[in-house]
């Protein structure tokens, strides 16, 4: 899925150009800022340089950047400054109301041998059916495909629509908390996963953010309701999708 540039592409590379020099002439400060642990949007505050126009700067000038989303050392100190403030831990995992939940979820769904996961899964040779509203089953149409939920089955075919490779379920992550957490996809030409959320339940955001704090180094997109059903409105008249009116 891509967008053009145009107009507003053609606006942003001349912006760049006019504040360049503004870059050049505290150039060595910046780096040496980026460097230490300052992020382009701290940096656009010090500097008055938007942070996207930083970033190509840096770039420009052979510096490796951060991805979207990675967390500067200064940030990841910040946060675990804050954790420690406030419960007085250094990881959230030990929070005692944390681990109770963690627990309670574990001893109520505690299969042995990983159960849920893969060809273990109770529901894995089931047809379409419905768990808590949910729909779980087989897709013929996407290559016969078990899916969890209907959602995850339309974000599959929109990735067929835009021939982008995607894998499903292809790795378990392990958690301190002695649980695992499954992204929904993998995309192979992005390096990076995916996963389908309308909703929060039970200790699902514990969970996630657990997983963000634990494994900075993965890259993982959160599909929302609100990324949702903006991507399905954008395709519904082109492609199929399953409980779209």
């Amino acid at each position: 899925m891509s967008f053009g540039h145009g107009l507003l592409g053609t606006c942003k590379d001349k912006y760049m150009k006019s504040t360049e020099p503004i870059f050049l002439k505290n150039k060595d400060e910046i780096i040496n800022k980026y460097i230490s642990g300052y992020g382009a949007k701290e940096l656009e505050h010090i500097f008055n340089i938007p942070r996207q126009t930083i970033t190509k700067l840096l770039k420009k000038h052979g510096i490796i950047t951060r991805e979207k989303g990675d967390l500067t050392s200064r940030q990841q100190l910040r946060f675990k400054n804050t954790i420690f403030i406030k419960y007085g831990v250094d990881n959230i995992s030990q929070v005692d109301y944390v681990k109770k939940i963690v627990s309670q979820k574990t001893s109520k769904r505690k299969k042995e041998n990983n159960s849920w996961c893969g060809e273990n899964n109770p529901n894995y040779e089931n047809k379409i059916g419905k768990n808590n509203g949910y729909h779980f089953g087989r897709r013929e149409d996407i290559g016969d495909t078990f899916f969890r939920s209907s959602w995850e089955a339309n974000i599959a075919r929109i990735f067929n629509h835009y021939q982008i490779e995607w894998i499903y379920e292809p790795k378990r992550f392990k958690l301190s908390s002695q649980k695992t957490y499954t992204p929904d996809f993998y995309l192979p030409k992005y390096n990076i996963y995916v996963k389908v959320k309308g909703w929060w339940r039970d200790d699902a955001k514990i969970k996630y953010n657990l997983f963000l704090e634990e494994h900075r180094q993965v890259k993982i997109k959160l599909i929302d309701s609100k990324f949702y059903y903006w991507i399905i409105n954008r395709n519904r008249n082109s492609i199929y999708l399953e409980g779209i009116k």
